[in-house]
This record gives structure tokens, sequence and C-alpha cells, in this order.
């Protein structure tokens, strides 16, 4: 047995120091996680610089001898045992928060009862790692006790435990890139109109009231239908509730509204409170949002007659507003070529823009907060880079993009956070596109991508990928370029 814990102490001991150096690799991101998970503000950065500090603790304790080891197993039992509270109260509550466990390692996507089953895993190791407890020595001085043969046994085991943890990562890794390849191919497709429509997951929810809704019942009266995605912890989708009330109780409205939230009927009804008659369809475990690709709330997409996806979803109450809008108009016939076409519904997509078009008119903020028009925040010549720090396309051409930045106006338009941005060694000013009018605007499908700005107008086409970005890039003409200290 004595053997059994050394190895398990040793495991317990990688998994926390890979834990902690991924997190401290990743700060913006274990500060949003913390911040997801409930923490007051007031607390966020000292429990956020905390834990990798504690995790690597917990390790080193784990590999002396008594009685530092008891009490590396006591830590990190405690600990897991704390993660453990901590995500089961927010599953209990309805909220998936990213946990950022690993850093930019971990599973993306938010906690879930596998989250609770790998702690609990952990917490098993942590309590073999206490066999002994007051009698534990310095994990290696247990190895030096085997003999020949059970060496090379152990040895042979570790090696190839080794090598299947870097194949599994390997292949993770892999899948990881091939499906953001075919995320970015598939809406390039969509873009250009070439991708085939698809068939609107089938759903049932209950209402309010326990009265169970399907897909087939929504779309039963042969109107398409707008899904509008809230939640009860959503502060935009207050804004937006009073909208959908009267958008549902107009009964001349050319299509349906359905409103799908998460939490419970109490936090929904809380939520209500004040807005008028709404009627909302209630998804207990997120599955719903996720087969419709919704990535946050509020989130809106179209469903037509036929029960095909109306195009891509939007997100945002703008975008929620924008799409209501372009659905109303098609259905009045002010965006149909003919009655047929308007109740099919298919594709709510506005015309594609083109070099030579004038900027929209809209707000983006500076990384110093301040407001300003598109015009005068991306100034008479620049390239719009379209940027996320945990882009691993973006990652690819990084050390390009710093040393092209130098002579090239950039205008970094991304919604990661500052200190993350600016830890990558990029300097261009960075742009905040709240409500993600510039992405429609461009129809920008995925990151890295870029276009010219040049006099107020679009003077490049969209350009994806880290080629083609570097290329526009190259193209620019070379000028003197001040950037932030």
């Amino acid at each position: 047995m004595t053997i059994v814990v050394a190895v398990v102490r040793l495991v317990l001991a990688g998994v926390f120091i890979v834990s902690a150096i991924a997190k401290l690799r990743d700060r913006s991101g274990s500060r949003a996680g913390v911040e997801a998970f409930g923490v007051p503000a007031a607390f966020v950065g000292l429990v956020a610089g905390a834990l990798p500090v504690v995790e690597l603790a917990c390790a080193a304790l784990l590999l002396l001898p008594d009685p530092f080891a008891t009490a590396g197993a006591v830590g990190s039992l405690a600990l897991l045992l704390a993660f453990t509270v901590a995500i089961v109260v927010n599953l209990a509550q309805g909220k998936h928060p990213e946990c950022h466990c690993f850093g930019d390692l971990g599973e993306s996507g938010g906690i879930g009862w596998g989250t609770v089953a790998r702690n609990l895993a952990l917490m098993a190791l942590a309590g073999i790692s206490l066999v002994g407890a007051g009698e534990l020595r310095w994990a290696p001085a247990t190895f030096d006790e085997l003999s020949s043969s059970e060496g090379v046994l152990l040895a042979g085991f570790a090696v190839l435990t080794a090598a299947l943890v870097m194949l599994g990562l390997a292949l993770w890794t892999l899948m990881q890139r091939y499906g953001s390849v075919l995320l970015r191919l598939e809406a390039l497709e969509e873009r250009n109109g070439v991708a085939p429509l698809k068939t609107a997951p089938d759903f049932q929810l209950p209402d309010l009231d326990g009265v169970e809704v399907s897909l087939d019942d929504v779309l039963a009266d042969g109107r398409p239908a707008l899904l509008v995605f809230v939640s009860p912890t959503c502060h935009n989708c207050s804004e937006l509730l009073p909208e959908l009330a009267s958008w549902q109780a107009d009964p001349e409205h050319p299509f349906s509204v359905v409103v799908i939230s998460d939490g419970d009927v109490a936090e929904n009804r809380d939520k209500l409170a004040g807005t008028g008659p709404l009627r909302i369809l209630l998804q207990d475990d997120r599955s719903t949002a996720t087969a419709y690709a919704i990535q946050g709330t509020p989130g809106a997409v179209v469903v037509g007659t036929d029960g095909l996806l109306g195009g891509a979803p939007m997100h945002g109450v703008n975008g929620v507003r924008n799409l209501h809008e372009s659905v109303r108009d098609l259905m009045t016939g002010g965006g149909a070529e003919s009655p047929t076409e308007a109740q099919a519904l298919h594709q709510i997509e506005s015309r594609p823009t083109s070099t030579g078009d004038p900027l929209p008119e809209v707000t983006l903020i500076s990384e110093d907060g301040v407001e300003a028009t598109s015009a005068a925040a991306i100034g008479e010549d620049a390239v719009l880079l379209f940027w996320r720090t945990d882009c691993g396309f973006c990652q690819q051409i990084l050390e390009d993009v710093r040393a092209l930045e130098a002579s090239v106006p950039v205008r970094l338009v991304t919604g990661s956070d500052l200190l993350a941005v600016r830890s990558t060694g990029l300097m261009s000013p960075v742009l905040r596109d709240p409500q993600g009018a510039l992405e429609r605007w461009l129809q920008v499908p995925g990151t890295p991508s870029a276009a010219r700005v040049r006099g107020g107008v679009l003077s490049s086409a969209v350009v994806v990928g880290g080629p083609d970005v570097l290329f526009l890039l190259r193209s620019m003409p070379a000028v003197g370029v001040d950037v932030p200290i």
C-alpha cells in the first residue's frame, strides 16, 4: 500500500502543479472564472491570485515527509471540497459558468455534473494519500525500497502512462483545431450562401405554468418563429423583456415570438415583475440553447415555417432587435421578392458589404473607456484586426503581427481582457465594439479577420485567417505609428 500512496501523492501533486501554472498563464481567464462563480467583486483579485499559490503549496507539501505530507493531503482535500461545493451550488441555481480550473488548458463551455465527477475522483485520490498519515515519508524515498524488477515494472508503467497522456493531449489539440477549421469553413459557406439550410433542433419545454410546448406547436399556426434566449441572471435581458412582451401580445404580429430562459420558475417570475404578460419556456440544462448555437444572453435565432433555421444567431440587445426588425420587414414585404419567399423565410441576411461602402456610424469604446464614433476611433487610414487572445489561429500569427504593427496602423477590435491583450506584446490601440455592430456590418465569421478602412469607407475586402490577414497588413504602406506605452 505504501507504493500506491506514494504514486497517488505524485499524481495529485502533478495535477495541482499543472493547474497552478495554467492559472498563472491565463490570469485574465482565471479572474473571469472566479468572478463568474459569484465571488464578490472586492475579493475577486485576491481569490484569483491566491488559488495558484495555494495549489503549489499543496503540491510541495505532498512530496515532503510528515508532518508536511499529511498537511498537504488535508489541504488538497479541503481545496477540492471547496471547489466541488462551489460547483454544486452554481449548478443547483441553474448556472453553468466556465471555471477555468486548468486555465486555457481546460475544457471550453460551462461546468456540469461531469466537473463534479472529476473533482470527486480527485478527492478520492486525496483520501488515499492520507493512508498512513503521521508516518508518510518523502515520496521519492518510497521508490528506493523497490527491488530492481519492481523498479523496472514501475518505470515501464510510468513511461506508458506518460505516453498515453501525451497522445491524448495531442489528439485533443488536433481535434480542437480540426473543429475550429470546420466551424470557420461552415461560417464562410453560410456567408457565401453555399451551405445547405439546417433543420432547427426540436424541443419540448414547459412554460412557467408547466404546460409543455414543442417546436411543432410553435410552428403550427403557419408563421415563422423568433426564438429569443434570456436568463434571470442576465442584466441586459431586463431591457429587452418589455419589448418581448409587446411583440408577443400583438395579435397582428407577422411571426411568433418564443422566449426561452434558464433558471427556475420563481427566478423567472421575479425577473418578470412589472414587465407585463410574457410567456416563457424553461430549459433546465441549457441543452436547447447549445443546440441552437446560442453563446450568451440575450440571443435570438429564426426558424422558418418549414422547420429550417433562418441563419446564424444574433446576440446582444441590439442584435435581437435588429433580427426582429429584419424578419418583420421580410414578412411585411419590405425585404422579400415575393410572398412565397416571405412566407418560407429561410436566410435573413443583409446585402453583403463591399469595397467602397461608407463606414456605419456606430459607437466604439477605447481602452481608456472613452466613447467615440467609428470614424473618429478608427482614424483616416487603418486596418481593423478582429482578435481574441484565446484564438489558436491568432496565436499562430502573433509574432508577425507584433513585427508589423510598428509600421502599420492597426486597430485591435476585441472583447478579450485588456491585460491579456497587452501580455501578448501587442501594442496597437484596442477598440471595444460592445454591440458587435462592426462585426455584423463586415459579416466577420471569426478571428483573426481584418479589413482596411480609409477615409471613412471600406477600402478592402474582409480577409479571414492568418495568411490573408498577414498579406493585408504587409500590403499597407509603411508609416510611423504611435502606440500606447
